[in-house]
């Protein structure tokens, strides 16, 4: 697949030009995302008990702003591990994945209510309902949507007055992944903690606590709680943003020393398990 990805010299926001239409990556979400990148098209249970385990990690970083009994928005639910987690402590959940079968098997087996469609078409199914979120997650989505300032803003209508954004994405500054698989058709945005924070501030959040955060390789995730905020706010992007300089500064740097880290070896012994059904 043909791909090109440029950098904004003004704010430093790494994304994909041109990009498929929305109509495109709607259809590839609804029936290609899952086979081509998860080779899970029909997902069964042993692919459900390897979500949860790989998704943990990241509930006991959530579990400190979900208090017992709050709504809980999981954006891009996917089987459902996220749903099923956070039940069993406590939190009332509604997922939203736009592939058919994942949609299907995460409401069948978390019992939990579960959106089949695009964000745009849940949140406008949920604004009807005057439904409201304690917390909304996007676990590694923002950087999936056509346009994630449209998200941001749909999520802070859905949030109650006090309530958080709980984001997770790559980190641009800091690739978990050789460039070549980095950047790809999945993701047209690619973010620094800089570019989240003015993203966040721009949707209307206040942002609390953005961090990076080690997995494979360190500091790959980019985390950011965020609270609603009383407005949007107006950014200076030329003077607030991402020195664009240092971002390719850095990718230069991770294009030749990545090949050559531990990081990429246990990348390549995780993939090789993934492709032997081992993982």
């Amino acid at each position: 697949m043909p791909l090109r990805t440029v950098i904004c010299r003004c704010c430093g926001l790494v994304y994909t030009n041109p990009r498929p239409s929305p109509e495109q990556y709607e259809e590839f979400y609804q029936k290609r995302y899952w086979g081509m990148y998860k080779r899970a098209d029909v997902p069964d249970e042993r692919f459900f008990q390897k979500r949860v385990r790989r998704i943990t990690r990241f509930f006991q970083e959530l579990r400190p702003w979900v208090a017992p009994g709050a709504c809980v928005l999981d954006v891009g639910c996917g089987v459902g591990a996220l749903l099923h987690l956070l039940s069993e402590h406590g939190a009332t959940c509604v997922g939203i994945e736009p592939h058919e079968e994942h949609s299907r098997f995460a409401r069948e087996r978390t019992g939990a209510e579960v959106f089949a469609g695009t964000f745009e078409e849940a949140a406008g199914e949920l604004r009807r309902r005057g439904a409201r979120f304690d917390v909304v997650v996007f676990r590694h989505v923002l950087e999936h949507m056509t346009s994630p300032t449209r998200a941001l803003k749909l999520a802070r209508e859905l949030l109650r007055e006090e309530g958080v954004v709980f984001l997770e994405t790559p980190n641009v500054m800091y690739p978990g992944q050789a460039l070549g698989r980095f950047f790809q058709l999945a993701h047209p945005y690619n973010f620094s903690a800089k570019t989240m924070a003015l993203l966040l501030r721009k949707c209307g959040f206040a942002p609390l606590e953005i961090r990076e955060l080690d997995d494979w390789t360190p500091r790959e995730r980019l985390q950011a709680v965020a609270q609603r905020a009383p407005a949007p706010e107006a950014i200076d992007f030329a003077h607030e943003g991402q020195d664009w300089r240092e971002v390719v500064r850095r990718l230069r740097r991770h294009r030749w020393l990545y090949p050559l880290t531990l990081g990429s070896l246990r990348k390549k012994l995780a993939h090789l398990d993934r492709l032997l059904g081992r993982a």
